[in-house]
């Protein structure tokens, strides 16, 4: 699902059983918000989003193999 605003693009998934991803594109630049909700470990795979992606604390993040602890959620984008 695609939803067009403010210029750019918001495309809302769910890529595993209780995780629900954000992805905001806007000109060279990506957000990507994962949200696990559930009360175990889940796993997560964007490799297709392709990129190198940061927290904003500035960790590098490899969306092919995210790993999300109970109830956590990660927001990355590009450094574009």
């Amino acid at each position: 699902m695609g939803i067009v605003a403010g210029g750019g693009q918001i495309i809302c998934t769910v890529v595993a059983h209780g995780v629900l991803a954000l992805v905001r594109k806007r000109g060279e630049e990506t957000l990507v918000g994962l949200f696990n909700f559930t009360e175990y470990p889940a796993g997560a795979s964007l490799d297709a989003l392709g990129g190198e992606y940061h927290t904003p604390e500035g960790t590098s993040v490899w969306l092919a193999d995210v790993e999300l602890e109970p109830y956590q959620a990660l927001l990355v984008k590009t450094n574009k």
